[in-house]
């Protein structure tokens, strides 16, 4: 039976409640159906619905030092924890969920024209990894560059200005753009997982800040059809999402394992080889999407355009959300988010409120909104 329309945010309320109770604070997703077809490594099938999730890959929540009070009401522009930046006015920008806000961060690297795009965090670890990428008039010179956030004091503990590998020749191929970020935590796929437009990368968070070829554990190529601009890794799967501003976008889910295999170096929608891996399986994203994650109930989504920012849940209903919103990340009961909307590149003098590079929400009150705003 259908669910009716005004008992979706009361149901997920709930399924945020049990879960939390269950998992000691942690929501995780219940199982979701298996995408038919399965694995195979001559053949992708079609799935509309994502695979489920494994503790093993998932981000640890345990011993948080940041976990939400029982009621965040807000983030003032002098309560803003990082360095502030030294472009635009001295007042943050008003939106719907601002109010359900428990902290926020600046990014001191914001003045060197770092744009954020992507996110993972570690509350065990206290810190968030926020990735995107510095600023330039076209593509080609935008590289991926990630900030390590300490949650307690806003402090950027490392900063990657930069990552490369020799991928299609000896001189080295920078990461740019950086649009997917996702932290495994254990397993043959622990790291910090990357995604940019044309490659996938994994890289060592530890040893982020040191020389451009220092993090990198292992690369990949994106074939013909395949453009990244979101990915989620969900239990032994990592898909890679596109954007389209006018269409839904597609996501391809590849296996883990087939990926780490000993000479795998491509992703194809073409023919398998002992190099190349196939999708196991392929489904739809929402249009304008910024982000992907795991969350209560399965997958989670984040859409921005026109002004105009979202947050769709697995089962399609839509909430406000952050303005500029790119990754997002769900840990305890707190449901974090970078946006792009305070970057140097968008604030204009002073006709622009700012955004905080990231914002700490209290879910159980974002996922109480409606849409006020249309996409």
């Amino acid at each position: 039976m259908p669910v009716v329309s005004w008992l979706r945010p009361a149901l997920l309320l709930v399924a945020v409640a049990m879960v939390v109770a269950a998992c000691g604070g942690s929501p995780s997703p219940g199982p979701s159906p298996t995408p038919s077809g399965g694995p195979s490594s001559s053949g992708s099938s079609t799935a509309t619905a994502s695979p489920s999730s494994s503790p093993s890959t998932s981000p640890s929540t345990s011993g948080s030092p940041t976990a939400a009070p029982a009621a965040c009401t807000g983030v003032r522009y002098a309560q803003v924890l990082g360095q502030a930046p030294a472009y635009g006015p001295g007042r943050l920008r008003h939106y719907p969920v601002d109010a359900f806000a428990c902290a926020a961060y600046w990014l001191a690297q914001s003045d060197d024209l770092f744009v954020p795009q992507s996110l993972a965090v570690d509350e065990s670890a206290g810190v968030a990894y926020v990735g995107g990428y510095r600023w330039a008039r076209t593509y080609g010179p935008r590289p991926c560059q990630i900030a390590v956030v300490d949650l307690a004091t806003g402090a950027v503990r490392a900063f990657q200005s930069k990552f490369w590998a020799s991928i299609y020749h000896t001189a080295p191929t920078y990461c740019r753009h950086g649009g997917g970020m996702q932290l495994v935590s254990s397993g043959d796929g622990a790291g910090l997982w990357v995604q940019e437009t044309q490659r996938l990368w994994v890289l060592d968070p530890s040893a982020l800040g040191g020389t451009p070829a220092a993090p990198v554990k292992r690369w990949w190529r994106m074939g013909a059809g395949l453009r990244g601009s979101a990915m989620v890794v969900q239990g032994d799967r990592v898909g890679v999402a596109s954007f389209s501003p006018r269409y839904r976008g597609r996501i391809y889910w590849f296996a883990m394992s087939d990926l780490l295999r000993s000479g795998v170096t491509d992703l194809t929608l073409g023919r398998a080889s002992a190099s190349a891996v196939r999708p196991v399986a392929s489904g739809r994203v929402p249009r304008l999407l910024q982000g992907i994650a795991v969350g209560p109930g399965g997958l989670w989504y984040s859409t921005s355009g026109g002004g105009c920012a979202q947050l769709i849940g697995p089962d399609g209903h839509r909430y406000d959300f952050v303005p500029g919103s790119e990754g997002l990340q769900f840990a305890g009961d707190s449901l974090y988010v970078t946006s792009e909307s305070g970057a140097r590149p968008y604030i204009r003098g002073t006709s622009k409120k700012n955004v905080p590079v990231l914002v700490r929400l209290l879910t159980a009150k974002v996922l109480a909104t409606s849409p006020s705003c249309r996409q």
